[in-house]
């Protein structure tokens, strides 16, 4: 990790007297640059002790220099190839959405415990995995990694990955899978409810005797329902495996 992107958190936090955190919010969240703060929550403050006074405060902070980089970037502007450039950062930014309302919680690396291949893709793959969402909570989830690649594709990879995790954020339906955070960590890591019975498809594929005419009529409707709120939300999924009709 670039030095000078942790130096920039440390000097965001000193400015603001909440330098005490620093070694909280670097260890527990994995914040180590400042786009990092987009996804986290005031849950996550709230669990490392921060007040509220002083969770509005670091908000209020980090939407200046948000404001103050997105500024500078329109000052250095020359010409339209620079313009071009310009839009294309601004795109990339607007995918990791706004502090304390994005995504669900962020996911401390530690916390999960990772266990066989469930898919695998060109990008990425799914393992199921066991997430400690406290002393006293353990849910069974599904891991979607993002394979680690030094090219510029890996980058854009990146940033569809942080924008899918974005929109999947918002969605809240029974027949759509959950999301329950994100992990910075490499590989980048998505965190969602686990579908314990398998890809439905699968399933009607190799036991298509064991499933009456009332199931398979109560899996279409499911999913028309679940298609029809993900229309509503101009959502297009990655998969059909965004649709939980195990769940």
């Amino acid at each position: 990790m670039d030095n000078t992107e942790e130096e920039k958190v440390k000097d965001l936090l000193k400015d603001i007297q909440l330098e005490q955190f620093y070694r909280q919010i670097h260890g527990k969240l994995h914040v180590t640059r400042l786009s990092h703060f987009d996804h986290v929550t005031e849950e996550d403050l709230d669990d490392l002790g921060m007040a509220k006074p002083e969770q509005r405060r670091l908000f209020e902070a980090l939407k200046k220099a948000k404001k103050k980089s997105l500024f500078s970037s329109f000052r250095r502007k020359k010409s339209k190839k620079a313009e071009s450039q310009a839009e294309t950062t601004a795109d990339r930014t607007s995918c990791y959405g706004v502090a304390g309302d994005s995504l669900t919680c962020l996911i401390s690396e530690p916390s999960l415990t990772l266990y066989e291949m469930l898919g695998n893709g060109a990008f990425g793959y799914v393992r199921r995995g066991k997430w400690m969402k406290n002393a006293n909570t353990k849910v069974h989830v599904a891991v979607k990694c993002l394979k680690a690649w030094n090219d510029k594709a890996f980058q854009q990879m990146q940033m569809e990955f942080i924008k899918e995790a974005n929109a999947m954020s918002l969605l809240d339906h029974p027949h759509i899978i959950r999301l329950h955070g994100i992990v910075l960590s490499v590989p980048m890591m998505l965190v969602t409810e686990l579908a314990p019975l398998g890809c439905l498809l699968i399933r009607l594929r190799d036991e298509p005797h064991n499933f009456t005419i009332s199931g398979l009529s109560d899996f279409i409707v499911q999913i028309a329902s679940g298609m029809a709120y993900l229309e509503s939300h101009r959502f297009c999924p990655s998969g059909i495996l965004q649709l939980g009709t195990f769940c």
